[in-house]
């Protein structure tokens, strides 16, 4: 009797284990509302309209990639600065690939929208922008009014949420949550 109880606490004890990760419901609201303004911002730099170049970037069009200063005052003074806040928000697994697009530029073969210049770059120092970088109009979200655990994976927790927009809707959501260092970070885009 005690090895058959044995067994089945081993069971229990392994299955819970290869099930993935999960925090409650309420915990994960409270973590992904302390990412979300965060995420923002990260957001605005790498997918959006980017940080703001000195204003001579703006004075005449640009066919091809341009690279300028960025403005001084925007908190951001080199590629380290972005992949700082960057990682404040999301996890490593998830940046690689924003890290390889955002900074390095993407080939034709390697991407579905064709040869990508990087949108930051630094030289002697100073970060530049791409101005001709077109970016994507991004949905900033400025809480989560509902959270519920849906699914998780090694590594990782799905939670499917209600999330308000900056524009006054409600969406819904599902956000990747894992942990890295002892905190959680996003494992998806919330844009």
């Amino acid at each position: 009797m005690k090895k058959t109880a044995l067994i089945l606490c081993l069971i229990i004890l392994l299955a819970g284990c290869s099930s993935g990760m999960r925090i409650p419901d309420d915990e994960a609201m409270e973590v992904i509302n302390g990412l979300l303004p965060l995420s923002n911002e990260v957001n605005e730099i790498i997918f959006g309209k980017g940080l703001p170049a000195v204003d001579e970037a703006y004075e005449s069009e640009h066919t091809g990639t341009a690279y300028y200063p960025v403005k001084e005052g925007t908190g951001y003074s080199s590629i380290a600065d972005i992949k700082r806040a960057a990682e404040k928000v999301y996890s490593r697994s998830y940046l690689d690939a924003v890290y390889k697009t955002a900074f390095e530029g993407v080939s034709g073969g390697d991407s579905v929208l064709g040869s990508l210049s990087p949108r930051y770059t630094e030289i002697a120092g100073v970060l530049k922008v791409n101005v001709s970088a077109e970016g994507f109009d991004i949905r900033s979200y400025e809480k989560v009014t509902e959270c519920r655990y849906a699914s998780s994976g090694k590594g990782y927790a799905i939670y499917a949420c209600k999330a308000l927009a900056s524009d006054g809707k409600t969406y819904d959501i599902k956000i990747y949550l894992t942990e890295q260092s002892g905190e959680w970070r996003l494992d998806s885009p919330t844009y």
